[in-house]
């Protein structure tokens, strides 16, 4: 594959690629550069996720009986040449995504290390055993639950189609992916990866098309027995409904509007540096990103003089370029949902910097960094998920105040404070409503050993990562001997 020859992406169905059976498909253009096309992939229907699903739960028994051991020999040799082939995914995910090149190396060596990690742990987790005071030897097998539905996004393809993937494997569990139409290869490589490792057919497969038809049909059917799904909040939130009353586990990952507070005692530069890196990253167009900054009044004006600066030194362009600090958002579709922001009847506050089409950019979806100071709090720029490289600055008279506004809006995944009191930093990650909490770190952070998750409108059922993502795939069931 190069930056101009399209590729021809098919699905995965009881180990053989195919196109959907009516032959249609989706083309995927580079977000970058309008006029190339980076992929076509099946536009997949109910038949296509039918044939999918009854080849993950023909296959699924096989793969349950055996051994962790076994399992885990498969996945590794499937991660070894995932590693061997982490200059094509990179390739791959620059022109899907639209990131730039180093945050898409990032993002593979990142999801490779933590899946590496969880094939470690999964032996001791799966299996445990040991003797009770009452004499009896005890089990605690954490079972696979069976078929397990996995829906993507296309912000970090590569990344969340491994994070869903590896762990429902190695819990013995098969699978039916579907990648987001918008980033088809990175969802194929590792299918192939898996494939030329020697899993056996039926386990992973492969459907694109929309969310809409493949995506619902997953969700609706009545041989899935896990769903775990990584998107928007008003899609998430319809998953977790549609699939009330039904014996089916479902992990649901959604959006977030994470704040940033800045004390008046914080490092400022240490503030702003990673109030760039969550904000701009993936151009916005992270779950984990800092969307609104509340500084602490005494410092509000310094504070804002020193992010505007950094703000205007932000090159925008082809994620391949050399210098390029930020990339496209992904279509059409999201750069016309960003601008809409901007309209009078959304906008409101004061724009520093941005607000519109990035200026002397390529032809493709380049949205200017922007900066927002003191919107209402009412306001769709307040209290939305814009998904774009856009912040809003508040002022807050003390710590108090901003655990109030950092609590108020509908979601809560992350958020982050800077502040060399210890106490102060203790008060806030107690009081904030969030999944989890960086102290003197941007609110992207994160570690491999330690799962993540959501509250509010930002997550539903159990959180990804480490020891919990492998143990949302299974159902505890305790084995009693008698000596």
């Amino acid at each position: 594959m190069t930056h101009t020859d399209p590729r021809e992406v098919l699905n995965l169905i009881d180990g053989k690629w195919r196109p959907a059976r009516s032959g249609e498909t989706l083309t995927r253009e580079n977000p970058a550069n309008k006029a190339s096309v980076v992929a076509t992939c099946p536009a997949s229907a109910a038949e296509d996720v039918d044939a999918a699903v009854e080849a993950a739960r023909r296959a699924f028994p096989g793969w349950a009986a055996t051994s962790v051991e076994d399992r885990i020999a498969v996945i590794r040799r499937a991660l070894d040449l995932l590693t061997e082939r982490s200059e094509e995914i990179v390739v791959a995910d620059v022109l899907e995504s639209g990131k730039t090149r180093a945050d898409c190396a990032g993002e593979v060596a990142r999801a490779l290390s933590a899946t590496k990690y969880q094939l470690d742990i999964a032996p001791d987790l799966l299996d445990s055993r040991g003797v009770l005071d009452s004499g009896l030897e005890a089990w605690s097998q954490l079972a696979p639950v069976g078929v397990a539905a996995l829906i993507t996004p296309w912000n970090y393809p590569f990344s969340a189609v491994l994070r869903k993937s590896i762990p429902a494997l190695v819990a013995g569990n098969s699978v039916v992916v579907k990648p987001s139409e918008l980033t088809p290869i990175t969802g194929e490589l590792v299918g192939a990866a898996l494939v030329d490792a020697g899993l056996p057919a039926g386990i992973y497969n492969l459907v694109y098309g929309t969310g809409a038809a493949a995506g619902q049909r997953l969700v609706d059917h009545p041989d899935v027995n896990a769903i775990s799904f990584t998107g928007s909040t008003r899609v998430g939130l319809a998953v977790a409904e549609a699939t009330g009353g039904r014996d089916v586990k479902v992990q649901v990952e959604m959006g977030g509007k994470n704040p940033l507070v800045v004390l008046a005692d914080a490092d400022l530069d240490a503030a702003v540096d990673a109030a760039m890196h969550a904000s701009y990253t993936a151009a916005g167009q992270w779950c984990i990103a800092t969307s609104r900054i509340i500084v602490e009044e005494p410092v509000f004006d310094e504070f804002r003089e020193r992010f505007l600066a950094r703000t205007r030194e932000v090159r925008v362009g082809d994620g391949f370029d050399e210098g390029v600090h930020m990339g496209p958002v992904s279509s059409r579709v999201q750069y016309e949902k960003v601008l809409s922001f901007f309209e009078p009847d959304k906008l409101s506050g004061t724009v520093l910097i941005g607000g519109g089409p990035a200026p002397d950019a390529p032809d493709g979806y380049f949205i200017a960094p922007t900066v927002i100071e003191r919107p209402d709090h009412d306001s769709p720029v307040t209290q939305q998920e814009i998904f774009g490289p856009v912040v809003s600055l508040f002022g807050a008279a003390d710590l108090d105040e901003a655990i109030s506004l950092a609590n108020g809006t509908p979601y809560g995944l992350c958020a982050a404070i800077f502040t060399q009191d210890r106490e102060k930093a203790v008060k806030f990650a107690h009081a904030v409503d969030v999944g989890r909490v960086g102290v003197n770190m941007p609110t992207s952070v994160g570690d491999q050993q330690v799962p993540g998750g959501g509250r509010k409108n930002s997550g539903r059922g159990e959180y990804e990562g480490a020891d919990a993502g492998i143990a949302f795939f299974t159902h505890l069931k305790p084995i009693f001997f008698k000596p």
